[in-house]
């Protein structure tokens, strides 16, 4: 379960795309999630403050996750940030802090 603000939604409309998102197993390569065509039309005018994403759980029984995000922006960004917080049964169970830094203007990008 991935969960976005209000605000970063509206970031994100404005000129920060998703381009796609991967989960998988580090160690056996097992794709969990494997979603090329993010909803970034979706998040601008959603009214929720946040977004699901479901994964099987057979992830469970991973001992590491990779996971992979490729972006792209309109414009420049001196300093991205990405937050990503994983919960199971409501419960909050990790959160990851990215530190992109500098993101040119009209590039994509991936972060592995």
């Amino acid at each position: 379960e991935v969960k976005l603000t209000k605000v970063q939604l509206s970031a994100i409309g404005e000129g920060i795309r998703i381009e796609s998102l991967r989960m998988r197993d580090s160690e056996e390569a097992k794709v969990y999630l494997e979603e090329p065509n993010w909803p970034t039309h979706e998040l601008k005018y959603a009214d929720k403050e946040e977004i699901e994403v479901h994964f099987p759980a057979s992830m469970l029984k991973s001992k590491a996750i990779a996971r992979m995000i490729v972006f792209s922006s309109k414009s420049e960004v001196k300093d991205l940030d990405l937050v990503q917080k994983m919960y199971f049964n409501g419960q909050l169970v990790e959160t990851l802090f990215f530190k992109f830094g500098f993101v040119i203007p009209g590039s994509t990008n991936s972060w592995e």
